[in-house]
């Protein structure tokens, strides 16, 4: 009996080992059974993720960089003596305009318009002169000049016109069929403070200078056809100091002139007088390439005359 007794117990105990053993590897049976599932999950959405090559919409090939289109460049040709060849005025107007405008000199000192007329590059025409300018290649030309070409004698002030006309006909005539720029003339500048000027001279001066606003009387007088340009700019009334048209001398002679702080000798440019006369260019330019272009209609003209302060600043 004791016996039989002693194998139940070890049945027993034997029995209790087995069930002890299964409850101690259930847990680990299930966590290794939530890993399995938690591994294939994370799998799954990064499958979800990924696109699908199958997939016609979306696109694996790399597209190459596209830059942004530039602005067009607006190119600036001026023309002149040596109140242009100095570079002042020039530099001071394409600082003003910005990156995106082009400004390049073509003056040359002692030059009149006759001489200008042999430097504009023309289909026909095979010779290269020094700074020779092809209009074709610019939206403006400037022109600024007739100085040089006034002399104190009464047939001046129309040969002046008649060669600034040629001129300015042949700044036109050269971009038919391609590309005519849009020429826009400058008055003489008042230099009665000048060793050279007379009064004679300022009589032509005025002539020239009404003549290229579009005034009816100067047309009347002579035979020279209005001036051919997209714009006059008015200069001269915008340096003319306001005294100097009014008081005469000391020699009892009115002579209208630059203040000292736009000039130096009384006909060119101080850097101060650059940098004014380039804003009220920097003014017409962008009026003119804009659609409500900052000018007033010239009388008897039918191209615009930029507005121009009457006094100086």
């Amino acid at each position: 009996m004791v016996q039989v007794r002693r194998c139940g117990s070890v049945v027993s105990l034997m029995i209790g080992a087995v069930l002890l053993l299964c409850l101690l590897r259930s847990p680990s049976m299930a966590e290794t059974t939530d890993s399995g599932d938690r591994r294939h999950d994370s799998e799954a959405l990064v499958a979800l993720a990924q696109p699908s090559k199958a997939d016609p919409e979306v696109s694996h090939e790399r597209r190459p960089f596209a830059p942004r289109p530039r602005a067009a460049v607006r190119r600036v040709a001026v023309l002149g003596d040596s109140i242009i060849a100095d570079g002042a005025l020039v530099r001071s107007l394409g600082e003003q305009l910005g990156s995106s405008w082009k400004v390049d000199n073509y003056g040359v000192n002692c030059e009149s318009p006759r001489h200008m007329v042999r430097r504009i590059r023309t289909q026909n025409s095979s010779r290269k002169l020094e700074k020779s300018l092809d209009p074709t290649k610019y939206d403006f030309v400037i022109v600024l000049a007739g100085v040089n070409g006034i002399r104190p004698d009464v047939d001046s002030a129309n040969g002046a016109r008649t060669q600034l006309a040629r001129l300015f006909a042949r700044l036109k005539a050269s971009g038919e069929g391609t590309h005519a720029p849009k020429v826009v003339g400058l008055t003489l500048l008042p230099w009665g403070g000048w060793k050279d000027w007379s009064v004679q001279q300022e009589a032509h001066t005025k002539a020239i200078n009404g003549w290229l606003l579009g005034a009816s009387e100067s047309d009347a007088a002579t035979a020279v056809p209005k001036p051919p340009v997209d714009m006059t700019v008015d200069i001269y009334s915008a340096l003319v100091e306001p005294g100097s048209v009014r008081e005469a001398d000391q020699n009892g002679v009115i002579r209208p002139r630059m203040s000292s702080k736009y000039t130096a000798d009384g006909l060119h440019l101080s850097i101060h007088g650059a940098n004014f006369v380039a804003a009220l260019l920097r003014e017409a330019l962008v009026g003119q390439s804009s659609s409500e272009p900052a000018t007033s209609p010239a009388p008897g003209n039918s191209a615009p005359v930029a507005v121009a302060p009457t006094t100086m600043p």
